[in-house]
């Protein structure tokens, strides 16, 4: 028996048609072929030319059938379909073997791994030859290949290091156990040093000199300025002096500078004290303990005058529109904020054309849409139609995921439809390792009481039979350039003639914070 997984992600078919048959009739019978004689006998043919453990990704692959007859085409069509793709095929499967291309690769199950990982930190999204059936665990695959092939995977993410929303994704999605296997495999020498360096930052960033707010995040930029520096190392020779004095600028610049002359003395001494000379070379260690020393004079005389400047300059031109750079947004300002404000939602991208869809597993979602905005009022979220700030944001749209599965800390590629549904741009990194209040977790099975309670036909219902005969369902995410706002496409099943007697609306959704509509494709 096969056990291959193969898999297909577009089926199109062009049919001139020159029969007086109906059109519908001819094209539910070409669909029912398809399904029922072409399918299988393809499933075959793939479990032939490929082995096992094998990955051979296929772009597109078009084939021309030619003519059929009136009397023969139900016969002949799944043939020809069955032979034309076999021809090509062989083609591709011959052609992987001698030359890479992106329109052919023959790869291992580890390769397609650390590309699925490279997409996933760019996008928060699984590119959609990596389908995770549920129950398998994405982070315990991914370190598991890594294991078997840590060069794919250096290859793969070298490029990252530039990329913050990329670090942050990777800091914020995987455990410390995850990331501390992941480093140890990445840069064997920087380990135990960064470890050790990390944990000297973090309980500096406890120490009474710091603002209390800033407690909860300190640790977080200190997590991704560690990923940050070994994937540095990745692309490059990078010397340990170099790494742990990189870290230490980006934790230090993350406190206001008012609070680093209290700071610095005290992260000099703990660095001292715990010295681990077994770790990290005394050398190494005396110019990490300069730099620290050195830093007032360093940093807050030039560095501080130099960015008054700039800031000068920016006033009195601020009518023109600032150019984007690749600077590290560094500082107290960039963070501070970051936790003042909502995310701002951006235009969606071309990306996201009906072509490049988000294939989702909650899309009924949307039937909850009119309780929402007195939901997270009751829970202090938002007001005034307007989340508090980013991080009830990001807690909004886990307590959507809670709604649609009773599931808690999900992965972020299940959630595209709870961050357009919250506001947040799709490519916003969330924090996976969040844990729900009992207080939020009965204001949601009140919400979904209330829906069985006011939609007739449900009366008896449990909470546990609305998730999964109408939240958990299939649908496909798009953004529609043309009329400026996403479509959702729902797969419809036969429970959906309920919906009929739903008393109110889904077709199109807009929240207060939505920056663009929701149009609903149901039925």
């Amino acid at each position: 028996m096969a056990t291959n997984l193969h898999i297909i992600h577009r089926q199109n078919i062009g049919l001139d048609l020159r029969l007086r048959r109906g059109e519908h009739e001819v094209q539910n019978e070409v669909a029912h072929m398809l399904r029922h004689e072409v399918l299988p006998r393809l499933e075959s043919l793939f479990d032939t030319l490929v082995k096992d453990g094998q990955i051979l990704r296929i772009d597109k692959l078009e084939v021309d059938l030619g003519d059929f007859t009136t009397d023969r085409y139900q016969k002949e069509f799944p043939e020809r379909v069955v032979e034309e793709v076999k021809s090509q095929l062989e083609q591709h499967v011959q052609a992987a073997f001698e030359v890479d291309t992106r329109e052919r690769q023959f790869l291992s199950g580890a390769q397609s791994m650390a590309e699925a990982l490279r997409h996933f930190l760019a996008t928060g999204a699984l590119p959609w030859w990596i389908p995770m059936e549920k129950g398998r665990n994405f982070e315990a695959t991914v370190v598991e290949a890594l294991k078997k092939e840590p060069a794919a995977f250096r290859r793969q993410l070298a490029p990252l290091v530039e990329n913050r929303q990329a670090v942050r994704r990777l800091s914020r999605q995987f455990s410390d156990t995850a990331i501390e296997a992941m480093i140890a495999t990445f840069s064997p020498t920087l380990a135990r040093p960064v470890q050790w360096l990390e944990n000297i930052l973090s309980e500096t960033a406890r120490s009474p000199a710091v603002l209390t707010e800033l407690e909860a995040r300190h640790p977080v930029i200190v997590r991704e300025a560690v990923l940050r520096q070994v994937l540095r190392s990745l692309g490059r020779e990078v010397g340990l002096k170099t790494v742990l004095k990189e870290i230490v600028k980006e934790a230090i610049l993350d406190i206001p500078s008012p609070h680093r002359a209290a700071l610095l003395p005290e992260l000099a001494r703990k660095i001292e004290k715990q010295g681990a000379k077994e770790i990290t070379p005394v050398l190494v260690l005396e110019a990490l303990l300069q730099y620290i020393r050195q830093w007032p004079v360093a940093h807050e005389g030039g560095a501080e005058k130099t960015e008054q400047k700039k800031d000068q300059k920016q006033t009195i031109g601020q009518t023109k529109e600032p150019k984007p750079s690749s600077a590290p947004e560094t500082g107290p300002a960039a963070g501070a904020e970051e936790e003042k404000k909502p995310a701002e939602t951006k235009r969606p991208e071309a990306a996201l054309s009906e072509q490049e869809a988000l294939f989702i597993g909650n899309a009924g979602l949307v039937l909850l849409a009119p309780y929402l905005e007195l939901f997270f009022e009751e829970l202090e979220l938002q007001s005034s139609g307007q989340f508090r700030n980013e991080a009830v944001q990001e807690r909004a749209v886990h307590l959507l995921q809670y709604l649609a599965t009773g599931a808690e800390q999900p992965p972020e590629y299940e959630l595209p439809l709870n961050k357009l549904l919250c506001g947040l741009p799709l490519d916003h990194p969330i924090e996976k390792h969040l844990g729900l209040e009992e207080k939020e977790k009965a204001e949601a099975r009140q919400l979904l009481e209330a829906v069985i309670r006011n939609w007739p036909p449900l009366s008896g219902t449990s909470v546990e039979g609305l998730q999964q005969a109408f939240l958990q369902r299939d649908g496909k995410l798009y953004f529609d350039e043309y009329a400026d706002n996403w479509i959702l496409k729902v797969e419809p099943k036969t429970e959906d003639i309920l919906l009929d007697r739903l008393p109110w609306g889904f077709g199109v959704v807009k929240l207060p914070w939505m920056a663009h509509l929701l149009q609903v494709e149901w039925r």
